[in-house]
């Protein structure tokens, strides 16, 4: 696995712990490592070291992204190695190791804005500005991703706002909260703001478990069971820590992020937490940092 360092990751390793023989790739040890995970350091922007890994491996499940998806292009080199280039070395050691599945994290970012429901068979057109290039490297990987269908059995998932407790603090859920827990007004376009469906980890983590199904899709969308704006986002955490949220409206339409998660329900595991709950979760895990 990638990405063992982030929230996807670290709750993959966790709930699968002392099930199955786990290798982690990272960047750098973590402060208390999980006993019965194989830690191999590396960093991804580096070429890969395939002597380092082991000589046959199951599954490959590659959920690293580069830390500075928004520094183009100070860090385009770092964004494309991470998010490309070491996607063809993992593919090609992969199969030469003998693995049976391989399962790529991209992004739903790379959908063309809409104001329905995105499908996995839905245009792709992600919108530019300051995440473009990652959108593109992602994409990329995608492609190489679906080069190998005949050698392992692929599957990209498209990951819609994931969110859990001990998240990253430059998030979007972590942000929200705080910012309602601080006073500081959240902008709405529309009155409302974005409309979205995330996810909460553990429901995540269950899908991506399912994968490893023989008949698993090859494209899937990872997203929530509730269709929420902002503006209903920050109402759940302002009744959950007691505080009135405060919101800067603005005129305009409010952009639209959702997914149709209809294949996820059907084919594999359906998410079940509520928003409510998995904020509540979040929440917890924040208190230490609010300022009253």
């Amino acid at each position: 696995m990638t990405g063992a360092g982030g929230l996807l990751g670290g709750e993959v390793l966790a709930a699968w712990q002392g099930g199955c023989e786990l290798h982690a790739l990272v960047r750098r040890m973590p402060e208390k490592p999980l006993e019965g995970v194989s830690y191999i350091v590396m960093d991804l922007a580096a070429p890969l070291e395939p002597g380092r890994l082991p000589e046959r491996i199951d599954a490959v499940i590659h959920l690293a992204q580069s830390s500075h998806m928004r520094d183009f292009p100070d860090a385009a080199l770092d964004i494309c190695a991470v998010n490309t280039t070491s996607t063809a070395q993992l593919l090609d050691w992969a199969m030469r190791a003998g693995a049976e599945h391989f399962f790529f994290a991209s992004t739903g970012g790379l959908y063309a804005p809409s104001s329905i429901a995105l499908t996995e068979d839905s245009p792709l057109d992600p919108q530019r500005g300051s995440l473009g290039y990652y959108f593109d490297t992602k994409r990329c990987a995608e492609i190489l991703v679906r080069a190998y269908e005949e050698q392992m059995r692929t599957v990209v998932l498209r990951p819609f706002f994931i969110y859990g407790p001990r998240q990253r603090e430059s998030m979007l859920m972590p942000r929200l909260i705080d910012s309602v827990c601080t006073g500081n007004a959240l902008t709405l376009r529309g009155g409302q703001g974005t409309k979205l469906n995330p996810i909460f980890v553990n429901d995540a983590v269950n899908a991506l478990a399912a994968c490893l199904a023989d008949d698993a899709p090859k494209l899937l969308n990872l997203a929530g069971p509730e269709v929420l704006s902002i503006r209903d986002i920050a109402l759940h955490i302002g009744a959950i820590v007691g505080r009135e949220p405060l919101f800067d409206e603005q005129e305009g339409e409010a952009d639209c992020l959702i997914a149709d998660i209809s294949l996820l329900k059907q084919r594999l595991s359906a998410p079940m937490t509520s928003c409510r709950d998995g904020i509540a979760t979040v929440v917890g895990s924040m208190e230490s940092n609010f300022v009253d």
